[in-house]
């Protein structure tokens, strides 16, 4: 007896991104920093599997979210979504130095104040006060001096 050939591939369930599945992945972003959760992790806590998420991200895959108030409903692609929660995140990290920066300063340690403000600034506009490479210039180079010896130059 011949098997026929849908039993013999398993139908393979087919996940659909839905609001509910944007939003726990949102909300899980937004945790990545604290708990250390990879994007499989984050794919398995959401009961899909990871190379769905994969490719969703890849494709940058859109989803409606429903507005209560009658209006439209938000359409917002999954590499939005995710950036968007990541944002929170370092906002929320910006927060917390600026409160432990003023309870230093309240306390009398304007040195670790003085510390996490630099830290802000140089992490916020890397431009003005970030780190840069030094660059040598020609004066910086090392230079040749020329010794005479016994009527035949050498350099050193």
């Amino acid at each position: 007896m011949k098997m026929k050939n849908r039993d013999k591939h398993k139908k393979r369930k087919k996940f659909v991104l839905t609001a509910a599945i944007a939003q726990k992945l949102e909300m899980l972003w937004a945790l990545e920093g604290t708990n250390m959760l990879s994007d499989e992790q984050i794919a398995i806590q959401c009961g899909i599997k990871p190379c769905t998420l994969r490719t969703w991200v890849h494709r940058n895959k859109k989803v409606e979210f429903p507005d209560d108030k009658g209006s439209p409903p938000k359409v917002l692609g999954l590499k939005d979504i995710r950036t968007r929660a990541r944002a929170n995140l370092k906002i929320l990290y910006l927060t917390m130095l600026h409160k432990l920066m003023k309870m230093a300063e309240a306390s009398g340690d304007l040195r670790t104040a003085s510390e996490i403000c630099k830290w802000l600034l140089e992490k916020q506009f890397p431009e003005q006060f970030g780190r840069r490479p030094v660059e040598e210039t020609e004066n910086d180079a090392p230079r040749l001096i020329r010794i005479q010896f016994s009527n035949s130059p050498r350099q050193h």
